[in-house]
């Protein structure tokens, strides 16, 4: 596994160009390549259903 090169700058970076973009971010997350990767769109309401696309693990990891 290689070292991770980006920085919070990065992510506050990116956050910032997408909301100047005009884009509502529904979510930001760094992926296992390290890659930023935002998914535009309103946010979800609290009691959503969990993102399909994540594994169990990324679903509970707040929990441990």
């Amino acid at each position: 596994m290689r070292p991770l090169t980006y920085r919070q700058r990065d992510l506050e970076a990116a956050m910032k160009a997408a909301l100047r973009s005009g884009f509502p971010v529904r979510k930001m997350y760094i992926d296992r390549d390290g890659r930023i990767v935002i998914v535009a769109g309103e946010p979800a309401p609290a009691a959503a259903q969990p993102d399909p696309e994540l594994s169990e693990w990324d679903r509970n990891k707040d929990r441990i």
